[in-house]
């Protein structure tokens, strides 16, 4: 899931909204890094990766995607 870090800044927000506590922020290059990391561990691959262009800013993702 992913939060803005301004969310995951403020716990009484994320509480009130019913964010679990274990969920922290991650950028969403890493998320997505993440996802094609299950699909890889399920011997699957994703047919075609389509990311806006903030996900190139990240060197990791377009290297590994």
């Amino acid at each position: 899931m992913y939060l803005p870090r301004e969310w995951t800044d403020e716990p009484d927000r994320c509480r009130r909204a019913g964010v679990p506590d274990d969920v922290v922020h991650r950028e969403k290059w890493r998320l997505a890094l993440g996802l094609l990391d299950t699909l890889a561990q399920w011997r699957l691959k994703a047919p075609v990766v389509v990311a806006d262009a903030g996900y190139g800013v990240s060197t990791p993702f377009p290297a590994r995607s």
